[in-house]
């Protein structure tokens, strides 16, 4: 079956919020009880698409659940997998949401097991597509990061690990850029940006000879350095926590990629230097810029440029 532009986007957000719920199983008891609720949104969602996509005419009031499989089976004869387990997380679902009975952890590892071959086997049998191999990338509307992670993706299917970490650099520090440059209104900086006048201070350093300085000069210098890093370090960290960031996730990000101006360098050989780079980096990496652009998406503005500055006597 082939299917529409519009279908496939909703199917990607349908995986979005299954990858979502397999994030929230890593939380500690009781939170991670709240991936059940998100496994079954997920599902029924799925069960939607799949009724519409089908042209399967539903009663005035949407059937149940468990109610689809005999919609979908009756109006099209098609047997959708994995019933008796999706009525179990139903059942999981229905305690916790309206009796407050949490779950227990075999619980809700067996949901993780079972809602994932229920989108793979259903996904292949209803689209004809494999249901590990949809992209994410799709829902980006950032135009330049989402070319550079599609372009990732390309490498990543055909293992070049290394150009695909790079396309993800770009892509991140794109998105960064695309973001805030919104944000600026007549005459000021990034409302995102920390950084202050730092910057004068790693310029300046760049000329010292330090063979030429004094011992107190030498570790004066040394010590406005350590400040600088010290400041940078902090500007860097108040950046990704006021995008909303995850900092725990960036800081992991940031211990695979490479520095997007050390990538600038002429004397810089990525194959030597991003040898250590595996799928699961890639696949990490990647998934973080889609995962970072979209909480952007969630929030997006623009600042309007007022050119009439306002006197002080003008508010009064």
């Amino acid at each position: 079956m082939t299917i529409s532009d519009t279908d496939l986007q909703r199917l990607a957000f349908i995986k979005y919020l299954h990858q979502m719920g397999n994030e929230q199983t890593k939380l500690p008891e009781p939170l991670c009880s709240v991936s059940i609720l998100t496994y079954h949104d997920s599902a029924e969602l799925f069960l939607q698409l799949i009724t519409d996509s089908l042209k399967i005419n539903k009663p005035s009031k949407n059937p149940d659940f468990i109610g689809y499989w005999d919609l979908i089976q009756k109006s099209s004869h098609i047997t959708l997998t994995h019933k008796n387990e999706m009525q179990r997380l139903n059942k999981t679902r229905v305690n916790l949401k309206h009796y407050g009975t949490f779950p227990a952890k075999i619980a809700i590892e067996e949901a993780k097991i079972f809602i994932n071959l229920f989108f793979e086997e259903n996904t292949r049998q209803i689209y004809g597509l494999e249901y590990s191999q949809l992209s994410l990338v799709e829902l980006v509307t950032f135009e330049v990061t989402r070319n550079n992670l599609l372009k990732a993706e390309t490498e990543l299917k055909s293992k070049n690990y290394i150009d695909a970490i790079q396309s993800i650099v770009i892509a991140y520090h794109h998105l960064i850029e695309d973001y805030e440059k919104k944000k600026v209104s007549l005459g000021y900086q990034s409302p995102f940006y920390f950084g202050g006048s730092v910057n004068d201070i790693k310029k300046y350093s760049c000329y010292v000879d330090e063979d030429k300085l004094s011992e107190e000069e030498l570790e004066l210098f040394h010590y406005v350095e350590t400040m600088y890093r010290a400041i940078q370090e902090i500007s860097d960290a108040l950046t990704i926590l006021a995008l909303g960031m995850d900092y725990k996730k960036y800081s992991k990000f940031i211990s695979i990629v490479p520095n997007i101006d050390r990538m600038k360098y002429t004397s810089w050989d990525p194959k030597k230097e991003l040898s250590h780079i595996t799928e699961n980096d890639v696949d990490y990496c990647l998934n973080f810029v889609i995962e970072c652009a979209l909480k952007f998406q969630e929030f997006d503005y623009e600042m309007k440029h007022n050119k009439k500055i306002l006197t002080l006597e003008k508010w009064y």
